[in-house]
Protein backbone atom coordinates (compact mmCIF):
# COMPACT_ATOMS: atom_id res chain seq x y z
CA UNK A 1 0.00 0.00 0.00
CA UNK A 2 3.30 2.52 0.57
CA UNK A 3 4.47 1.53 -2.03
CA UNK A 4 1.60 2.67 -4.26
CA UNK A 5 0.94 5.92 -2.87
CA UNK A 6 4.67 6.89 -3.41
CA UNK A 7 4.11 5.58 -7.15
CA UNK A 8 1.20 7.76 -7.31
CA UNK A 9 2.82 10.88 -5.62
CA UNK A 10 6.38 10.19 -8.36
CA UNK A 11 3.63 9.87 -11.24
CA UNK A 12 1.69 13.41 -9.81
CA UNK A 13 4.81 15.29 -9.56
CA UNK A 14 6.66 14.11 -12.83
CA UNK A 15 2.80 14.72 -14.66
CA UNK A 16 2.71 18.15 -13.01
CA UNK A 17 6.45 18.97 -14.22
CA UNK A 18 5.39 17.41 -17.32
CA UNK A 19 2.55 19.36 -17.71
CA UNK A 20 4.92 22.74 -16.91
CA UNK A 21 6.96 21.91 -19.09
CA UNK A 22 4.19 22.05 -21.91
CA UNK A 23 3.27 25.20 -20.75
CA UNK A 24 6.31 26.80 -20.99
CA UNK A 25 6.72 25.88 -24.11
CA UNK A 26 4.16 27.08 -25.57
CA UNK A 27 3.95 29.86 -23.70
CA UNK A 28 7.41 30.66 -25.08
CA UNK A 29 6.42 29.95 -28.70
CA UNK A 30 3.28 32.33 -27.99
CA UNK A 31 5.59 35.28 -27.06
CA UNK A 32 8.04 34.38 -29.89
CA UNK A 33 5.42 34.02 -32.36
CA UNK A 34 3.69 37.77 -31.10
CA UNK A 35 7.59 39.00 -31.51
CA UNK A 36 8.15 38.05 -34.67
CA UNK A 37 4.91 38.75 -36.69
CA UNK A 38 5.43 42.50 -34.98
CA UNK A 39 8.74 42.41 -36.27
CA UNK A 40 7.72 41.87 -39.04
CA UNK A 41 4.58 43.99 -39.67
CA UNK A 42 7.04 47.10 -38.31
CA UNK A 43 9.73 46.10 -40.87
CA UNK A 44 7.20 46.12 -43.83
CA UNK A 45 5.65 49.30 -42.87
CA UNK A 46 9.24 50.90 -42.76
CA UNK A 47 9.48 49.38 -46.17
CA UNK A 48 6.47 50.86 -47.40
CA UNK A 49 7.88 54.37 -45.82
CA UNK A 50 10.75 54.19 -47.40
CA UNK A 51 9.00 53.15 -51.10
CA UNK A 52 6.33 56.17 -50.44
CA UNK A 53 8.89 58.49 -49.70
CA UNK A 54 11.06 57.51 -52.87
CA UNK A 55 8.19 57.65 -54.81
CA UNK A 56 7.38 61.51 -53.53
CA UNK A 57 10.77 62.83 -54.48
CA UNK A 58 10.84 61.10 -57.93
CA UNK A 59 7.58 63.01 -59.07
CA UNK A 60 7.36 66.68 -60.33
CA UNK A 61 5.77 69.12 -57.81
CA UNK A 62 4.65 71.75 -60.18
CA UNK A 63 3.56 69.04 -62.98
CA UNK A 64 1.37 67.22 -60.14
CA UNK A 65 -0.53 70.10 -58.97
CA UNK A 66 -0.93 71.34 -62.92
CA UNK A 67 -3.35 68.17 -63.25
CA UNK A 68 -7.02 69.16 -63.48
CA UNK A 69 -8.86 68.16 -60.45
CA UNK A 70 -11.74 66.61 -62.68
CA UNK A 71 -12.68 63.72 -64.42
CA UNK A 72 -11.29 64.93 -67.84
CA UNK A 73 -7.89 65.28 -66.10
CA UNK A 74 -6.76 62.06 -66.88
CA UNK A 75 -6.86 63.07 -70.69
CA UNK A 76 -3.79 65.46 -69.79
CA UNK A 77 0.17 65.54 -70.39
CA UNK A 78 0.39 66.10 -66.82
CA UNK A 79 -1.69 63.39 -65.66
CA UNK A 80 0.15 60.92 -68.21
CA UNK A 81 3.53 61.99 -67.25
CA UNK A 82 2.62 61.59 -63.49
CA UNK A 83 0.56 58.19 -63.71
CA UNK A 84 3.54 56.98 -66.09
CA UNK A 85 6.05 57.49 -63.04
CA UNK A 86 3.56 55.81 -60.83
CA UNK A 87 3.04 53.09 -62.61
CA UNK A 88 7.37 52.17 -63.26
CA UNK A 89 7.30 52.55 -59.30
CA UNK A 90 4.54 50.06 -58.73
CA UNK A 91 6.00 47.53 -61.63
CA UNK A 92 9.31 47.90 -59.51
CA UNK A 93 8.05 47.10 -55.96
CA UNK A 94 5.72 44.00 -57.00
CA UNK A 95 3.76 44.05 -53.43
CA UNK A 96 2.26 47.38 -53.79
CA UNK A 97 -1.48 46.75 -54.75
CA UNK A 98 -2.40 50.09 -55.69
CA UNK A 99 -0.18 53.78 -55.83
CA UNK A 100 -2.16 57.03 -55.78
CA UNK A 101 -1.30 60.62 -55.20
CA UNK A 102 -3.70 62.87 -53.14
CA UNK A 103 -3.93 66.19 -52.00
CA UNK A 104 -5.87 68.17 -49.15
CA UNK A 105 -8.98 69.98 -49.71
CA UNK A 106 -10.58 72.89 -48.29
CA UNK A 107 -12.73 70.57 -45.94
CA UNK A 108 -10.64 69.14 -42.85
CA UNK A 109 -9.72 65.37 -43.20
CA UNK A 110 -11.58 65.11 -46.69
CA UNK A 111 -8.78 64.89 -49.17
CA UNK A 112 -9.13 63.99 -53.10
CA UNK A 113 -7.56 62.02 -55.64
CA UNK A 114 -4.57 63.52 -58.37
CA UNK A 115 -3.44 61.12 -60.01
CA UNK A 116 -4.26 56.90 -59.75
CA UNK A 117 -2.27 55.57 -63.24
CA UNK A 118 -5.67 52.85 -62.59
CA UNK A 119 -8.52 54.54 -62.19
CA UNK A 120 -10.71 52.02 -64.25
CA UNK A 121 -9.61 49.21 -62.54
CA UNK A 122 -12.81 49.17 -60.20
CA UNK A 123 -13.68 45.34 -60.27
CA UNK A 124 -10.06 45.11 -58.67
CA UNK A 125 -10.71 47.72 -55.80
CA UNK A 126 -14.64 47.08 -55.32
CA UNK A 127 -18.21 47.59 -57.14
CA UNK A 128 -18.21 51.74 -57.35
CA UNK A 129 -14.52 52.51 -56.38
CA UNK A 130 -13.01 55.43 -58.53
CA UNK A 131 -10.06 57.66 -58.10
CA UNK A 132 -10.25 59.98 -60.71
CA UNK A 133 -8.60 63.46 -60.52
CA UNK A 134 -10.75 65.33 -57.74
CA UNK A 135 -12.52 62.21 -56.27
CA UNK A 136 -13.03 63.07 -52.72
CA UNK A 137 -12.00 60.51 -50.08
CA UNK A 138 -13.11 61.11 -46.24
CA UNK A 139 -9.35 60.44 -44.42
CA UNK A 140 -10.46 61.54 -41.22
CA UNK A 141 -10.49 57.52 -40.00
CA UNK A 142 -6.82 57.00 -41.05
CA UNK A 143 -4.29 58.56 -38.32
CA UNK A 144 -1.53 58.07 -40.56
CA UNK A 145 -2.88 59.22 -43.72
CA UNK A 146 -3.28 62.40 -42.04
CA UNK A 147 -0.07 63.09 -41.15
CA UNK A 148 1.40 62.12 -44.47
CA UNK A 149 2.16 66.14 -45.19
CA UNK A 150 4.17 66.30 -42.35
CA UNK A 151 6.49 63.13 -43.14
CA UNK A 152 6.72 59.87 -44.33
CA UNK A 153 4.13 57.27 -42.20
CA UNK A 154 2.45 53.86 -42.78
CA UNK A 155 -0.60 52.43 -41.30
CA UNK A 156 0.25 50.40 -37.58
CA UNK A 157 -2.54 48.11 -38.70
CA UNK A 158 -4.31 46.62 -41.67
CA UNK A 159 -7.10 49.02 -42.74
CA UNK A 160 -10.52 48.19 -44.60
CA UNK A 161 -11.83 51.17 -47.18
CA UNK A 162 -14.03 50.57 -50.42
CA UNK A 163 -10.49 49.31 -52.02
CA UNK A 164 -10.46 46.56 -49.74
CA UNK A 165 -7.78 45.23 -46.73
CA UNK A 166 -4.70 46.78 -47.30
CA UNK A 167 -1.52 47.78 -45.02
CA UNK A 168 0.15 51.61 -46.57
CA UNK A 169 2.40 53.66 -46.85
CA UNK A 170 1.99 57.92 -47.07
CA UNK A 171 4.60 60.54 -47.83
Amino acid sequence: MKRFIVKSFQMRVTLALVAALFLVAALSNFLIYRFMAQFQLESLRDKLKIIAQTASLALDAETLMSVPLRKEGIETPQYRVIADKLSQIKKANPPIRFIYTMTKTEQEGIWQFVVDPEPAADGARGKNATAYPGDRYDARRFHELLRAFDGPSADKKLEVDEWGVTLSGYA
